[in-house]
C-alpha cells in the first residue's frame, strides 16, 4: 500500500485530508473554480480554513455552484446571496 505524505497542518481530519490530497495547491484556470476559491478565501478572511470546509457544501448551494454568468447575472447572483445570508 502506498502511504501519502501530507503536511502537518492536515492531520487526520476527515475534511482536511481530501482537501489536502485533491484541492490544496492544485492550480486551475477554470473560471468557476477560481470564483469559488476567491469567494471561499474571502469568507475565510485569515481565520482557520476548517470552518469554510465545514460549510463548503452549503456555500456551493448558496452561490449556485459558483457558476459565473454574464455581468447582469452576477449582479442577480450577489443579490440572491445577500438575501440568503440575511435570512
Amino acid at each position: 500500500m502506498v502511504k501519502t505524505t501530507r503536511c502537518a497542518w492536515c492531520g487526520e481530519d476527515p475534511l482536511y485530508v481530501p482537501y489536502h490530497d485533491l484541492a490544496w495547491g492544485v492550480s486551475t484556470r477554470e473560471r468557476s473554480a477560481l470564483f469559488e476559491l476567491l469567494a471561499l478565501e474571502g469568507m475565510q478572511a485569515g481565520l482557520s480554513w476548517i470552518p469554510v470546509l465545514r460549510k463548503h457544501r452549503h456555500l456551493r448551494g448558496l452561490f449556485l455552484h459558483f457558476v459565473l454568468r454574464p455581468s447582469l447575472e452576477r449582479v442577480r447572483l450577489m443579490r440572491h446571496v445577500c438575501s440568503r445570508i440575511r435570512a
